[in-house]
């Protein structure tokens, strides 16, 4: 069944949704692992005042928190589970925390999401609006802007519909360390008709979709796509399951429910080594084939040579390292620590800021390497990068 997060991929293919095929397996990414951890620290700050220690709940906590309306103001609820019937329109609210996520309460065809947080805003003459946040952490080009947004224009609905509002403000906050940027926008009654109408549609769409591969498999992250889809199987296949003249005494196991011995575990380790063998000579072959000219992966999509500039740090330069400390502090040694890179100096400066020192990361972090480039001691390198990029 569709949930709230895959609303957008469901507008482009549906056909991983339907009860009728293989469930597709979980791939795990180690920055939606990074995501959850900031998530944490930001809900229970939000829900017992506990502060966290990252960097990124730092910026969040300097940046978003007060502009965000968290001094003042209704309360904000943290993680908050809903539910909506896309037929009937109505709601049910469940578990209130990342720790207890259960979505078994949830009746079977309903759509469901959860809210980083939501608060209850009420006007002089009753109305109400819902303002729903999400906080994102990782690439913003994935994600569909907040007005056309699946997820959000669900979240905004179903609140509003379970709160009795008449509107809802959606908003994206993009939690980096160079800052926060938010994007919001606010969906009146008529957007949020429009959006429960559409949803319906696209729900009783789903037993008769088709596979649709595209852009959106690896930009909407499918985890269909490559493993049970039956459209984007083919050269994944071909790689693990090669040819050979005896035929494979297992079967490609794609959870951990399929391995049915040790002995199908060893020969599914060994083929899992082997297919990442071939994929580093595949990847070679086709920086080389990028080198020679651009070649297009999807609509709008090629994977090209890109040009990519560096600037290194000397700290071997007279005087760089008394710069550093100059700035720093005590914070220099964790500069140094972090291979005296840019980004180790913007750690310092944000352990700086952590620590109550009244100073703008950016602009310390400009000034810094303006005073190491002029004794020399930033080394600019480029070197040619093979990636996917947008069509020019």
């Amino acid at each position: 069944m569709i949930s709230a997060s895959k609303i957008d991929l469901a507008k482009s293919c549906a056909w991983w949704a339907r009860s009728d095929v293989p469930r597709a397996p979980y791939v795990p990414s180690k920055y939606a692992d990074a995501g959850n951890d900031v998530h944490d620290e930001i809900e229970a700050f939000i829900r017992d005042g506990v502060l966290g220690t990252s960097e990124l709940f730092g910026v969040w906590l300097r940046e978003w928190w007060p502009s965000g309306g968290g001094r003042g103001g209704p309360a904000w609820l943290p993680e908050v589970q809903i539910a909506m019937d896309p037929r009937t329109g109505r709601t049910m609210v469940g578990h209130k925390s990342r720790r207890d996520r259960d979505y078994r309460w949830i009746p079977r065809g309903w759509i469901s999401g959860t809210a980083d947080a939501v608060r209850v805003l009420e006007a002089a003459d009753g109305e109400r609006t819902v303002h729903v946040v999400d906080w994102k952490s990782g690439r913003a080009d994935y994600v569909t802007r907040v007005a056309e947004n699946g997820q959000m224009l669900f979240l905004g609905s179903a609140f509003a519909r379970h709160y009795e509002a008449s509107s809802a403000i959606l908003e994206l906050a993009f939690v980096h360390l160079e800052g926060v940027t938010p994007e919001r926008h606010e969906a009146d009654c008529f957007d949020l008709a429009d959006f429960s109408a559409d949803l319906k549609a696209l729900v009783e769409s789903v037993p008769t979709a088709e596979p649709n591969p595209g852009a959106h498999c690896r930009g909407k992250f499918c985890n269909a796509a490559g493993t049970t889809c039956p459209a984007t199987t083919g050269p994944g296949r071909a790689l693990v399951e090669a040819r050979t003249a005896e035929p494979a005494p297992f079967a490609v196991a794609l959870s951990v429910e399929e391995i049915e011995s040790d002995a199908h575990a060893k020969w599914l380790y060994q083929a899992a080594r082997q297919a990442q063998q071939r994929l580093g000579a595949i990847w070679e072959a086709l920086r080389m084939r990028a080198m020679m000219a651009p070649f297009e992966v999807a609509e709008g999509r090629v994977y090209s040579i890109g040009n990519v500039t560096r600037e290194n740090i000397d700290a071997s330069v007279e005087g760089a390292v008394e710069v550093l400390r100059k700035h720093l502090g005590d914070k220099a040694d964790l500069a140094l620590k972090f291979s005296t890179s840019k980004a180790g100096i913007k750690r310092a400066a944000s352990e700086m800021k952590a620590a109550g020192a009244d100073v703008k990361i950016g602009a310390l972090e400009a000034q810094i390497v303006e005073e190491l480039r002029a004794i020399g001691a930033v080394r600019v390198t480029t070197s040619s990068v093979p990636d996917e990029r947008a069509k020019e």
